[in-house]
């Protein structure tokens, strides 16, 4: 499996035999290197005839080289870095948003969890590295989109990720306060000092974003709180098509005295904290099965 995962990795060109020799098998000599290799070739050749796949079309083995033929197969790191490149040059953000989403879909999981020493620690770091990323770009365009519900559930994967979760706090209180929450940007500040331990200034500093934060958060609250009580308080007026009251005969109907105004401290005082409790669905990231085209 690892032979065959680092033949997947590089499909660039053919591999001298003596290089992977040096790589996998460098404390044996030279006639029983060349046997095991024999052997491990043999073993690609079968698992392509289990799933009915003509081995020659996908493994090229000369005597001096050897060669995955990457016209023959795929493989769901492709796939992953091929909708991440289209996703990158779409100009629509709900295509792109889908292809984010779609890439990630693969990448849900450990990325090769039982190989963490060379030859492929530096490629595993390299795809993570890349997943990161994706995340946050999908993060932005759905906060751009004003799809707030859905940056920041994809926001909690960082928390999932211990070496992730500071950063992942940290976002999560922007984009709460970007929605309007700031019950729950408070209660990300709390989670944040307590993993992070903070010196006084950094503490100092960190006091200084909450403030700016739960500002953003009350006034979002209250911009959204405005906005849907004019939605909510619209009414039908002369402009309908059916007239007036008078016009039409009706009787006016004395409208309903609207209750007691609260005051901002008693409106802020109100809200709960809507933080999202949601658990994610992981999918097994089988890297480099080998897939028909």
């Amino acid at each position: 499996m690892l032979f065959r995962s680092w033949l997947t990795a590089h499909t660039q060109n053919p591999i001298p035999r003596e290089q992977i020799i040096a790589q996998f098998l460098p404390d044996e000599d030279i006639a029983a290197a060349q046997l095991k290799l024999r052997k491990m070739l043999h073993a690609i050749r079968k698992a392509l005839g289990e799933i009915g796949e003509e081995a020659e079309a996908v493994l090229e083995a000369t005597r001096t080289h050897v060669h995955l033929n990457p016209a023959g197969f795929t493989t769901d790191v492709a796939l992953f870095l091929a909708w991440v490149a289209e996703a990158k040059e779409t100009q629509d953000i709900p295509t792109r948003i889908a292809l984010f989403q779609k890439a990630l879909s693969l990448a849900t999981g450990e990325i090769l969890p039982t190989y963490l020493e060379e030859p492929l620690a530096a490629f595993r770091e390299s795809i993570f590295s890349t997943v990161v990323q994706t995340r946050f770009a999908l993060i932005d365009a759905l906060r751009n989109t004003k799809r707030m519900e859905e940056a920041i559930q994809e926001a909690r994967w960082f928390l999932e990720h211990g070496d992730r979760e500071e950063e992942g706090r940290l976002l999560l209180m922007r984009l709460y306060a970007a929605s309007g929450q700031p019950s729950a940007v408070q209660q990300q500040y709390e989670r944040y000092l307590e993993m992070t331990h903070s010196t006084n200034g950094t503490r100092a500093e960190m006091e200084r974003l909450r403030e700016t934060l739960l500002k953003q958060a009350r006034v979002n609250s209250m911009n959204r709180f405005l906005l849907n009580g004019r939605t909510n308080g619209t009414v039908n007026g002369n402009g309908n098509g059916n007239g007036s009251a008078k016009e039409n005969g009706s009787k006016t109907q004395e409208a309903p005295q609207p209750p007691k105004a609260k005051s901002k401290q008693e409106l802020f005082l109100d809200r709960k904290s809507t933080r999202l409790n949601s658990s994610h669905t992981v999918i097994s990231y089988a890297v480099f099965c080998l897939k028909k085209k």
